[in-house]
């Protein structure tokens, strides 16, 4: 059947990478709006969904920074100028469509020149655009992330953990938290490879590798593998409780 999310009225701040950005942007603008008046109004506090991080000493306001790669948007003409004035180094970045999925439209920029042909196309939309005389004369919209080319690794490979969390009310909070599942690539990572299999852990971009029919289930793990594969391999080493997934990970998660 239909998801029912996209049933949910402006279901694309929900589900749109240009809506969650904005979104954070405006948390963080309140956030600090907040901390610079040293607001003491616990109600008006307690109206704004936090972002935390928790810890035995209690939770601490993450900045976005600290969990968000540096990130531009492409519609924007000042912030297109800001990303193409701070990009004339050898970096990496991602760019990623925003109302899409599955990996599809998303692709790496490795150094100055894949910047100048991006550069050089979104000013050959923007003049099609005025030329056209059409009403919306703005380029696709897009964002670009400074990407993370050394990431935490599961075997050598690219992974990420897919939860979900249903924020059923914020007056009083109820929320549901599912644990989700653990998602890899099939291939070890390579931050110079050109291949969007190594980067980017989604099934249907791995559908594209090669390998996928042979590694197709190591590719999705289920949290209680994730769970044993942990305990065996860092419980000791690393000083961790037994079964960190199913107590401070699962906690830590459920609470952000």
């Amino acid at each position: 059947g239909e998801q029912l999310l996209y049933q949910i009225p402006n279901n694309r701040v929900l589900t749109s990478k240009l809506g969650l950005l904005c979104c954070l942007r405006e948390q963080e603008r309140v956030m600090k709006k907040i901390r610079s008046s040293n607001s003491k109004n616990l109600h008006q506090r307690q109206n704004f969904f936090f972002l935390c991080v928790w810890s035995c000493r209690g939770a601490r306001l993450l900045k976005m920074e600290e969990f968000f790669p540096e990130s531009f948007r492409l519609d924007l003409k000042d912030e297109r100028n800001a990303f193409f004035q701070l990009c004339k180094e050898e970096q990496i970045w991602i760019c990623k469509p925003s109302y899409s999925n599955q990996g599809r439209g998303i692709f790496l920029l490795k150094n100055p020149a894949a910047v100048n042909t991006l550069q050089a196309q979104l000013h050959s939309t923007e003049e099609y655009l005025l030329n056209k005389k059409v009403s919306y004369k703005v380029p696709q919209a897009r964002i670009v992330q400074r990407y993370i080319h050394q990431p935490l690794l599961l075997e050598g490979k690219k992974f990420d953990v897919r939860s979900y969390l249903l924020i059923a009310c914020t007056a009083p909070y109820v929320l549901f938290f599912a644990q989700g599942y653990v998602r890899l690539t099939c291939a070890n990572y390579d931050a110079a490879s050109d291949d969007l299999t190594v980067h980017l852990t989604n099934q249907y971009i791995q559908k594209k590798n090669s390998l996928y029919s042979q590694l197709k289930d190591e590719t999705v793990w289920r949290m209680e593998h994730f769970n044993s594969y942990v305990n065996q391999k860092f419980r000791k080493t690393n000083g961790l409780p037994k079964d960190w997934v199913f107590t401070v990970f699962t906690v830590s998660a459920s609470k952000c």
